[in-house]
């Protein structure tokens, strides 16, 4: 029996597994703050006072729109999960069923760490519940 209906586990491994595509995009996100459109003397001239382009980049940056919010919470997740589990059966399998290329099978994974395919399938709903755990705790409410 699952803690998580099959369209909760999806959506939580479906996170995990967007990992350095999330950090990519919250650097993308986060360069595009920094560089901003600066605008032109006339532009600041008519909103009556001369805007501060630093000030305007801080204030971008200091309020990130909601879905880089919450990706930058679920990367916050996976780096948690990554550091605990170092060194350990679940960090390899975290590593080899989520961002291997290709990608490989459950019988793959199990040859590979020398467990059974129903060993692999507990760990990985270890996993799922522990990610899950840690993103409540940052404040996402995975269920929804």
């Amino acid at each position: 029996m699952s803690v998580f209906t099959h369209k909760e586990r999806v959506r939580i491994e479906a996170q995990i597994r967007s990992y350095y595509r999330n950090k990519s995009d919250i650097a993308e996100w986060r360069e595009a703050a920094l560089a901003g459109k600066k605008r032109d003397v006339r532009a600041r001239k008519q909103m009556r006072h001369f805007a501060d382009p630093t000030a305007e980049a801080a204030i971008k940056l200091s309020s990130p729109p909601k879905r880089i919010r919450e990706k930058e919470i679920w990367v916050k997740v996976v780096e948690s999960l990554r550091r605990q589990y170092a060194g350990k059966d679940k960090g390899a399998l975290l590593e080899m069923w989520y961002w291997s290329s290709p990608r490989k099978t459950r019988q793959e994974v199990a040859e590979a760490l020398y467990l059974t395919e129903r060993q692999i399938y507990n760990l990985l709903s270890e996993i799922v519940v522990h990610a899950a755990l840690v993103a409540a705790q940052r404040g996402v409410d995975v269920f929804k």
